[in-house]
């Protein structure tokens, strides 16, 4: 992996493509019913703490224990799968500011993903309603 001297600088445009790469995840997820919407995202909780195993500065096997028992909480309820994306902002950020990016040939890859997870767990935080809901409920009026 590619070590970089200090974090890249990150302009408007990194913000809002990973802002707007949220909102399309939400958009795409959202079109899975319930309850495999919430097993679906209770499984990419678990993948996302795989990936820190062989790349997290020496705490990969602790976050993906510790992602891992989010993961299988977040059976029961959002708010835990909501608390494992937070959890992995918090590593996504160490990876930035230590110049160490996920993928090591976008310097950018950690903040990037540090933002999109931010936005995805606000909506676990409001257990992951179905942003298509209320205009089905327009609809049928």
């Amino acid at each position: 992996m590619h070590q970089y001297s200090t974090p890249i600088p990150f302009t408007n445009g990194d913000i809002l493509s990973s802002l707007l790469g949220g909102v399309i995840f939400i958009t795409l997820v959202s079109f899975i019913k319930e309850p495999y919407r919430q097993k679906t995202m209770v499984i990419m909780l678990g993948v996302a703490g795989g990936v820190y195993v062989n790349n997290s500065l020496g705490l990969g096997m602790p976050i993906a224990i510790l992602l891992g028992y989010f993961a299988y909480q977040g059976l029961n309820s959002y708010k835990f799968i909501a608390f494992g994306w937070l959890i992995h902002t918090v590593a996504d950020i160490f990876h930035h500011i230590k110049g160490y990016p996920m993928i090591h040939n976008d310097a950018l890859s950690s903040f990037g993903c540090a933002i999109f997870d931010v936005i995805i767990a606000i909506w676990f935080l409001v257990d992951a309603p179905s942003i298509y809901k209320p205009f089905q409920k327009l609809s049928n009026n």
